[in-house]
Formats: structure tokens, C-alpha cells, sequence
């Protein structure tokens, strides 16, 4: 026989499973909803960035080569530097180049640089060459909203130029960021070289790229992402550089 209190003690069990039940629910709608709140800052970079006013500020410009630094940044331009001496080593000379870069990005008001290219050669005059996208924020120093965000998660956050013609290949970015061409159209494959009697790196590269702007630009594309940069030194120096180019 069962006690007077059986169906009182199985009705507190109920309960009880009941309040529980009700609590991980709230706990886990607070948990979707604080998810909800964080989601705007996965496309925004988190790193606190200095103000720059003038090239005076240089040293306070942030030097990365993680991409995740300049989302939801605005694309300023692209700016490089370059070092060479006779048996020069090499950390002074990238510590050379780099200065300069961040002077060029401090001119404009960039607090960051992306580095895409960072190519060191030996020889009796050891030389360096480093390229990188400098950015800022947007909005004139202002947080980004969610808007933002969402305007600019779903494709490039580059402001693409018109491009017309060949004439136009001035204009044609180039790229080492594969975020820069998302959402974009595919439009040919594009290639440069040049080389010259222990030609100057920077020179070279320069020509092998405008090679590949021009191409990129006889086909309406505004943007270009390179996949291939290769430099080899020798009596004859000489460059090979090829890339996809994008347009919207």
C-alpha cells in the first residue's frame, strides 16, 4: 500500500524538474541573446587603434600581417619601403624599410599596415623590399555600427574605381588579401616580368606589375590578387608575378 504522501512527494519531484527545466532555458536565452550582441564585433577589427594626425605620428602606427586586424577598416592606399647596403644585415634593414612604411601610411592618417610583401635578398648589397595596405577607421575616427558591419561582410570592403580602358590601368589595386575579392566577379588570370643585368629589386617588381595592371585593365577589372611573386638574383636579375584579376 502506497503512503498518504506518494502523490504529494511525485507532484514536488514534477515541480521541481519543472524549475529546473525553466532555469537552463533562461540561462540559455541569456546566453543566445549576449551571442547576439557580440555577433557586429566579429567583422570589426579589435585592436585599439592610435589617431594620427601627420606624419609626426608615425611611430605610433601599428604594423600586422593578420588579416582579422583590418576588418571592418577602411582601405587608405597602398605604401611600401625598401633598404640596401653592401653586406647589410638584414633585421637593420627591414627595421629601415619599415620606417618607411610607416611614415607613408602616418601621411595619410592610416593607423595600421597590412604587410603583403616582405622579400629579402642576398648578395654583396643586400637589399629588402616590403609593400602593405595601410587603413583606418572608418567614419572619421568613429566606432563602426552594426550597419557597417553588414555592409561590408558579405562582399570587398574596397571602394573599387571605374575602370575603361588600358588608360585606366594607373587605377587597378593591387592585392595580397583574399578578403579584398570576395563577392566579386572573376575575370582572367594576369601576368608580369621583368629582368635586368643585377637589376634593382623594387624597379623590377614596379615594371612586373604594371605589366599586370595594364592587362587587368584591358578587361574592365579594377582589382588584382596575386598568387605569385617570385624574385631570383643572379648576373641577370629578374621577376615573375601573376594574378587573378576582380571586378564587381
Amino acid at each position: 500500500m502506497l503512503p498518504d504522501d506518494f502523490g504529494r512527494n511525485i507532484g514536488e519531484c514534477i515541480n521541481y524538474k519543472q524549475l529546473i527545466n525553466n532555469k537552463n532555458k533562461i540561462k540559455m536565452k541569456n546566453i543566445l541573446s549576449i551571442l547576439i550582441l557580440l555577433m557586429p564585433l566579429v567583422g570589426i577589427s579589435q585592436i585599439e587603434l592610435s589617431v594620427i594626425n601627420s606624419e609626426d605620428d608615425w611611430e605610433k602606427v601599428i604594423i600586422t600581417r593578420n588579416t582579422d586586424d583590418i576588418k571592418g577598416l577602411k582601405r587608405v592606399a597602398t605604401v611600401d619601403g625598401e633598404a640596401q647596403k653592401l653586406y647589410g644585415k638584414q633585421s637593420k634593414l627591414r627595421a629601415q624599410a619599415t620606417e618607411q612604411i610607416k611614415r607613408k601610411a602616418a601621411k595619410q592618417g592610416a593607423a595600421i599596415v597590412l604587410i603583403s610583401l616582405d622579400n629579402f635578398s642576398m648578395s654583396p648589397i643586400n637589399n629588402i623590399q616590403m609593400e602593405g595596405t595601410a587603413y583606418k577607421v572608418s567614419k572619421n575616427e568613429e566606432t563602426l555600427t552594426k550597419d557597417d558591419v553588414s555592409n561590408t561582410s558579405n562582399g570587398s570592403q574596397i571602394e573599387l574605381p571605374e575602370i575603361n580602358g588600358e588608360d585606366d590601368w594607373g587605377k587597378v589595386i593591387i592585392t595580397r588579401n583574399t578578403d579584398d575579392i570576395k563577392g566579386l566577379k572573376r575575370v582572367a588570370t594576369v601576368g608580369g616580368e621583368a629582368q635586368k643585368l643585377y637589376g634593382k629589386q623594387s624597379k623590377l617588381r614596379a615594371q612586373a606589375t604594371e605589366q599586370i595592371k595594364r592587362k587587368a585593365a584591358k578587361q574592365g577589372a579594377a582589382i588584382v590578387l596575386i598568387s605569385l611573386d617570385n624574385f631570383s638574383m643572379s648576373p641577370i636579375n629578374n621577376i615573375q608575378m601573376e594574378g587573378t584579376a576582380y571586378r564587381k
